[in-house]
């Protein structure tokens, strides 16, 4: 906290103490830095860094040091941010389209914590009746049939034999589609089927079944055994695992039936023009490149496929693209909603394509129902759904000002030149140049000159009429190659410029240069290309050093502009999960996103601030 002098009278000292004290009893107990109005807590920066991959997990030299830098980078997005809403920056339609969507998905999921998850209990008789199951692993026989007749008749041919494995080999084959053995756990199948199976007596076949991956099938219970994974676990992991697993099917079914209550009397239809228009961008987005769409033996829609969507459709985005008695969806709507779903497809073909973005959009439509019910329920006001959209929008934000921040950044030849310069003899002098130069002490025929030259004029010839360098103007202007340190500005010029290139006029000390580049190269034996690449990563080297300063001088400015203050006493005592991970949330009624936004390292801003101000803790 920065100090304050004592030059006040005894009234104001006693005022301003008393409102510091209010402040600090206000302020939550896990506080770690504060500036403006923003408090940035320790549960902030876990839920950053724990949920998410960062380059400093570990922790295992320095822990102080590296929540340091954590902290720092939680603080300079919050800044950015802060600085961003001043600016109104981030105030596009693309912004407003990310959080419209973000905030019915986040309403959503609360909906589905209130109507769902928590209506949830699981009774100790399941639990009971769960371990059993878990206890075993089942050898389960499938006997495929084509419809339910088929399976019935194989049902009754099999329950008069006393040899299952011999009947079925005495079957005519157009009796059954295909027999497999499989293993079965608990978790594993669909409830029903599972019920039934877990209820077979060996070697005996069970009354005919219809299973969501199997179809119709006879099942027959050809072995029992222990569960190893079962055998490995405790006895309170067996029961949190089985508790786990009996609250998600309840779960599933109890969503099931809200949904299908929320859903029971709406409609909605898509207008077929639109469809074909983002059907078709979409097809052809994923078909250039469709190697890196490719998981498993699907084909999936990546984040980038959307953006470019947007980009080529969007003058249609504010169209509406699905009709609803409550209020259409709009093309660019659709669109947002997408990016929270995992979906993928079987095939490219343009039918069956089309086919299965009908059934995307079903889904997409659904999901914005059951949104808007939950903004109806003013969910969308709820502390964790404002909590987690002023996150994203905070990491949003605060990247476009960054973004545009950097963009305004840039390495001229005059820069590249003098750092080139500061790097000493050893480097000047390992470097040759060849040039062809016009040298004119007149500043009007030197832009003459430039201008004709330019126009396809021989440089031969004007080198050797009007150059004033008359070692070289003999040869048509030509240098021939010279090491950099004997004609420095000259030398550095030609580094920086593309071989053939003609630039100029240069200021001299003895005149006014043009110069076309012939070639470079290095005493050690590098090609030119070598040369061209090498200052080409210098200029990218020098840019991203230079923009990290500029960037660094801006969040240092803006620490002082709020006033910003860090608890490093705080932080000290922190204790966070070193494991590196991805983490995925899965929302209520269905789609995923990351968990939370993954946080840009930007900490040396820290050091510059911090030589303005002593810090105590």
């Amino acid at each position: 906290m920065i100090r304050i002098a004592a030059a006040a009278c005894l009234v104001s000292l006693a005022t301003s103490a008393s409102h510091s004290m209010q402040q600090e009893r206000t302020l939550p107990q896990d506080t770690l830095a504060r500036f403006g109005a923003v408090i940035v807590t320790a549960r902030d920066l876990r839920e950053r860094i724990e949920l998410m991959p960062w380059p400093e997990k570990g922790f295992s030299s320095d822990q102080d040091s590296s929540k340091m830098k954590a902290l720092s980078s939680l603080i300079a997005e919050k800044l950015l941010s802060l600085e961003a809403s001043v600016m109104n920056v981030g105030e596009s339609e693309e912004t407003a389209l990310m959080l419209q969507g973000l905030e019915r998905v986040l309403a959503r999921d609360e909906l589905y914590r209130r109507e769902v998850r928590a209506k949830i209990n699981v009774s100790e008789k399941e639990i009971r009746e769960g371990l059993k199951r878990y206890a075993a692993e089942l050898r389960v026989l499938m006997v495929g049939a084509r419809s339910q007749s088929d399976a019935g008749k194989l049902y009754d041919r099999l329950s008069l034999s006393s040899d299952i494995e011999s009947e079925i080999r005495r079957i005519d084959r157009s009796m059954f589609v295909e027999q497999d053995t499989i293993t079965v756990n608990f978790g594993g199948l669909d409830v029903p089927f599972e019920d039934e199976v877990y209820g077979l007596v060996r070697f005996k076949p069970g009354p005919p079944l219809q299973s969501q991956f199997y179809g119709w099938v006879v099942p027959v219970l050809l072995d029992a055994k222990a569960n190893p994974v079962y055998l490995k676990q405790t006895i309170t992991e067996r029961r949190k695992r089985v508790e786990e697993e009996i609250r998600r099917r309840n779960e599933d079914v109890r969503a099931g039936t809200y949904s299908g209550s929320v859903l029971k009397s709406k409609h909605a239809a898509s207008d077929s023009v639109m469809f074909e228009r983002f059907a078709g961008t979409l097809l052809a987005t994923i078909e250039k490149d469709s190697a890196s769409h490719r998981n498993g033996g699907a084909f999936m829609i990546l984040p980038e496929d959307l953006d470019k969507t947007s980009r080529l459709l969007h003058t249609h985005l504010g169209e509406f693209f699905v009709h609803m008695e409550s209020g259409g969806m709009t093309l660019g709507e659709v669109i947002e909603a997408f990016r929270y779903e995992r979906f993928a497809f079987s095939s490219l073909d343009p039918r069956r394509f089309r086919f299965a973005l009908n059934n995307c959009i079903r889904v997409v439509v659904q999901g914005e129902l059951l949104g808007r019910e939950a903004l109806k329920q003013n969910l969308h006001f709820a502390r964790n759904v404002r909590h987690d959209l002023e996150m994203w929008r905070s990491h949003r934000v605060a990247r476009q000002l960054l973004w545009r921040i950097v963009d305004t950044v840039g390495v001229n030849d005059e820069e590249l030149m003098a750092y080139l310069a500061r790097q000493g003899e050893a480097f000047t002098a390992r470097f040759e140049v060849d040039i062809q130069e016009v040298l004119s002490e007149k500043p009007d025929l030197a832009a003459a000159l430039y201008d004709s030259l330019q126009k396809g004029s021989s440089f031969f010839e004007i080198a050797r009429r009007y150059s004033t360098r008359k070692e070289w103007a003999a040869n048509g202007g030509r240098s021939g190659f010279f090491p950099i340190s004997q004609y420095p500005r000259l030398g550095f010029t030609a580094m920086v410029t593309d071989t053939g290139k003609i630039v100029g006029p240069i200021v001299l000390e003895d005149g006014l240069s043009i110069l076309r580049v012939l070639g470079k190269r290095s005493k050690q034996g590098e090609a030119a290309t070598d040369f061209d690449s090498l200052m080409s990563r210098t200029r990218a080297n020098l840019l991203i050093k230079k923009r990290a300063e500029v960037v660094n001088g801006y969040l240092s400015d803006l620490a002082s502009k709020y006033s910003l203050e860090v608890r490093k006493n705080s932080l000290r005592s922190l204790r966070l999960n070193p494991v590196t991970m991805f983490t995925n949330r899965y929302m209520g009624f269905g789609g995923v996103m990351n968990a939370v936004p993954m946080l840009m390292p930007q900490w040396e801003w820290l050091r510059d601030w911090e030589k303005r101000f002593k810090i105590t803790p």
